[in-house]
């Protein structure tokens, strides 16, 4: 069951094993190699007989290669663990996501989705699911494994990101010396094209420093330091971000999210602190990564290097930069901002005793009023080694708020230096 979406799992048939999902899938023709062939001339009776004189062509088989993943056995042992203690502690009903990631090169060290399937054994019965009901004969259980068991969530889902997106507006204003940390602001409702923009604490925190704002995720604040950025400008720095399309992870079926394509100012202001708009986990993370390497932002990458039978070493995947985002000095403002939302705001609940992690908390409501509870997350907050994503879907109390993420996140990032030896 180790990275189960991930890998993937193969079909048998015609003598050959077909990759369905995951690496197999996408790397299917290199792992499977080439069979050989011998070409000659024959009649055409019913025995094919070989003519005289007829030169053969042989073509020699090739073995499949293989491919070496960036995935860290060990640190995606940690991810998949706190993730199903996550799910069964909060009780969560829609599964989650975990993802620990390379700022500097890309590579993710792990990826989880919960459920898990085994991909030795892809339609056994999973957990949670009543065994004497279980038919891999009916449409709807082949519907329900795909839709819901086999489906890697950490590219293909999408979710209104919630708070996690003030981190995404917030550099933005700084970028373009528009605020500072330091600067009073107003907490009051803000009126916006007939709609009130109200703080997420209900009453409000009155006249506060944007620093303040920050840590305590009150969302006139950043709709202000959005009107300050203006509509053409805050879009393209989402583009540069790369939520307009896919992060090109070599996986099949990323997903992307939805975002206005004719933004008003309402448009703007509501997605300056994660609503209105979708993203995809793999997105929010890969963005965040421009915090921790200095404002670049990278290619996800799953596999490292492909190999040959004989365990040469054919190619090496590089690390590529897609495009600068950001400059040093705001990434590192920023990282000192989300140091603050763990110390002194919404994210205390990642705090872990002996490293300084830097994060955002969030959750987002959907039209049913179910929520998604998520932490995206760095340490160690000056010189970022990792940076990690949790999201929980759907917890089963609607009062459930994103402290499970945030300290699911925090046991990740802890137990993963600590492995790392950082």
């Amino acid at each position: 069951t180790l990275a189960s979406q991930v890998i993937g799992y193969t079909h048998y048939d015609n003598e050959q094993l077909i990759g369905q999902l995951g690496i197999e899938l996408q790397y299917n023709t290199l792992l499977t190699g080439q069979p050989g062939y011998t070409y000659v001339e024959t009649d055409n009776y019913n025995s094919k007989g070989t003519l005289p004189f007829s030169v053969p062509t042989s073509l020699r088989a090739k073995n499949g290669q293989n491919i070496v993943l960036n995935i860290d056995i060990n640190i995606q042992k940690i991810a998949q663990e706190e993730l199903a203690d996550a799910i069964s502690l909060y009780d969560i009903t829609s599964g989650g996501t975990a993802i620990v990631m390379n700022p500097y090169t890309g590579a993710i060290l792990a990826m989880a989705s919960y459920p898990y399937f085994s991909s030795s054994d892809p339609t056994a019965c999973p957990d949670g699911v009543d065994a004497s009901t279980w038919d891999t004969g009916k449409k709807e259980t082949i519907d329900y494994l795909s839709g819901q068991i086999w489906r890697n969530r950490a590219i293909s889902d999408t979710y209104e990101p919630g708070p996690t997106f003030k981190a995404i507006t917030a550099p933005m204003a700084l970028e373009e010396d528009r605020a500072i940390e330091t600067e009073m602001m107003s907490d009051a409702p803000l009126q916006v094209g007939g709609w009130a923009i109200h703080c997420s604490s209900g009453a409000g925190h009155g006249t506060e420093s944007m620093q303040q704002g920050f840590w305590r995720s009150c969302n006139p604040i950043f709709a202000q330091l959005a009107q300050r950025v203006g509509v053409d400008r805050f879009y393209s720095y989402l583009r540069s971000f790369g939520f307009m399309g896919v992060t090109g992870i070599d996986l099949p079926a990323e997903g992307t999210g939805i975002l206005h394509q004719n933004p008003t100012e309402v448009d703007m202001v509501t997605l300056s602190y994660g609503e209105s708009s979708t993203v995809t986990p793999i997105q929010l993370i890969t963005a965040y990564c421009a915090f921790a390497n200095g404002g670049n932002l990278i290619k996800p990458g799953i596999v490292k290097e492909i190999t040959d039978s004989d365990g040469n070493i054919v190619k090496e995947i590089q690390p590529e930069t897609v495009r600068k985002v950001l400059s040093e000095n705001t990434t590192a403002r920023i990282r000192e901002l989300l140091k603050g939302v763990v110390l002194n705001g919404t994210g205390s609940a990642a705090y872990i005793e002996g490293y300084s992690i830097a994060g955002k908390t969030s959750t987002s409501t959907d039209d049913n009023g179910d929520h998604t509870l998520s932490f995206c997350g760095m340490a160690p907050a000056n010189s970022p080694e990792i940076v990690a994503l949790v999201v929980l879907n759907k917890p089963q109390d609607k009062k459930t708020g994103s402290k499970g993420a945030a300290k699911t996140c925090g046991q990740v990032i802890a137990r993963t230096l600590e492995y790392m030896g950082v």
